[in-house]
C-alpha cells in the first residue's frame, strides 16, 4: 500500500532474509541492502543507519532512475540483537520526512531485551543511551511518513496465530490497509484467547521479566564461548539472536567457502548455526546463533560441541 512496482525499500544489512518476500511478492517492491559497515567493530552502539548513509543511497538510487520509497529498521534487530537509541530514530525519522519516505519500524521484539546491568556483559554496553517505543516518536512528529508493526508472535512465542498491530497516523494509509485486511482477519477463537492472555495483568507483569531473565541467561552462555573463542559478536541488547563474525576459519572467503564452513560445524558438531547468506551483508563468514530454539541445558551442549571443534580446528587436529 506505500509502494508502486519497482520501488526501492532500503533496509540496512545484515537483515531478516525472508522481508524480500513480504515486500516484493505482492507488490514487486525491490530490496536495498545498505551496506552501513564490513568489520563489526565498525558498527556504532547507536545504531548502523545514519542521515550520511541515507543521502549516500538516495543520491544513488536516484542517479539510476529509481525511487527510494520506503526505510525499514528492526529494533531489536534480527540478526544483530542490536536497539536504535532514541535520538537516533528521531534524526532518521526527520530525514525521512523531509525526503517523502515511508519509515516503518519493526518491533517485534519490542519486550525480547537483555539485561544490560548482567555483570558478564555490562562492559560490552559502556555508552548505552536511551531507547523508546518508535510509538513515541511518532506521536511527538504527528508524521504520515511515520509506521511501525508490532505482533505477539516473538515476545510471546505465538508465531503460528499470526496475530499482530499496524500503527501509522496517515489516515490514506489506514483507509487503505481497513480494506486490504478484510480478507486476513484473524478467526474469532485466536481474538478471544488473546483476549484472554492479556486480561490477565498480573501474569503479563510477571512474564515479561521472567523472558528477559531466561533470555539472558541464554545469551550470556553464548557470548561467554564466543569471547572463549575469539570470536567477534554484535553486542545484543534484544531479540533471540547473536550475529557473529566465523570469518577466521573460511577456506575461502567466498559463498562457496562460507557453506562449506556451515556443513562442517554442522555435520562434526551436530549445531546448526543460520549462514550469512540471504541476509544481505557483503562480508562471509557471518553466521546467525540463534539461542532461544533448544532447553538451557541442550544449549549448553551445544556451545560446548562448538568450543571443542572450533580449538581443534584452529589446532590443526581432527575434532572428536
Amino acid at each position: 500500500m506505500l509502494t508502486d512496482p519497482g520501488d526501492v525499500v532500503v533496509i540496512p544489512a545484515p537483515s531478516y532474509p525472508m522481508y524480500t518476500n513480504d515486500l516484493g511478492l505482492k507488490t514487486g517492491a525491490e530490496r536495498f541492502n545498505l551496506q552501513t559497515h564490513h568489520q563489526l567493530e565498525e558498527m556504532p552502539a547507536q545504531g548502523p543507519v545514519t542521515t550520511a548513509l541515507l543521502d549516500t543511497v538516495h543520491k544513488e538510487l536516484t542517479a539510476k532512475g529509481k525511487r527510494f520509497k520506503i526505510l525499514l529498521l528492526t529494533t531489536p534487530d534480527n540478526p544483530t540483537g542490536i536497539v536504535y537509541e532514541a535520538e537516533t530514530l528521531r534524526d532518521i525519522a526527520r530525514w525521512c520526512e523531509r525526503h517523502h519516505v515511508h519509515m516503518v519500524v519493526n518491533e517485534i521484539y519490542g519486550l525480547s531485551k537483555i539485561d544490560l546491568e548482567d555483570e558478564v556483559l555490562r562492559a560490552d554496553y559502556p555508552n548505552s543511551g536511551a531507547s523508546v517505543s518508535f510509538a513515541k516518536i511518532m506521536r511527538e512528529m504527528d508524521s504520515a511518513y511515520l509506521h511501525m508493526w508490532y505482533a505477539l508472535s516473538k515476545d510471546f512465542a505465538m508465531s503460528g496465530l499470526r496475530v499482530g498491530v499496524v500503527h501509522s497516523l496517515n489516515p490514506g494509509f489506514m483507509k487503505a490497509f481497513e480494506n486490504a485486511n478484510v480478507p486476513h482477519l484473524v478467526s474469532n477463537l485466536t481474538q478471544w484467547a488473546i483476549g484472554e492472555l492479556l486480561k490477565d495483568v498480573d501474569f503479563v507483569k510477571a512474564y515479561i521479566p521472567k523472558n528477559r531473565k531466561h533470555l539472558t541467561k541464554s545469551y550470556r552462555l553464548v557470548v561467554t564461548h564466543l569471547r572463549k573463542n575469539e570470536i567477534p559478536y554484535v553486542a545484543a541488547k534484544g531479540s533471540f539472536f547473536v550475529w557473529a563474525d566465523f570469518s577466521k576459519y573460511l577456506s575461502a572467503h567466498t559463498d562457496a567457502g562460507q557453506e562449506k564452513l556451515w556443513l562442517e560445524i554442522y555435520r562434526n558438531t551436530g549445531v546448526l548455526l543460520t549462514p550469512g547468506e540471504g541476509f544481505g551483508h557483503e562480508k562471509k563468514g557471518m553466521f546467525r546463533i540463534v539461542f532461544t530454539a533448544v532447553p538451557f541445558s541442550y544449549l549448553s551442549v551445544a556451545m560446548e560441541r562448538l568450543t571443542s571443534y572450533l580449538q581443534a580446528r584452529l589446532e590443526n587436529t581432527t575434532p572428536q
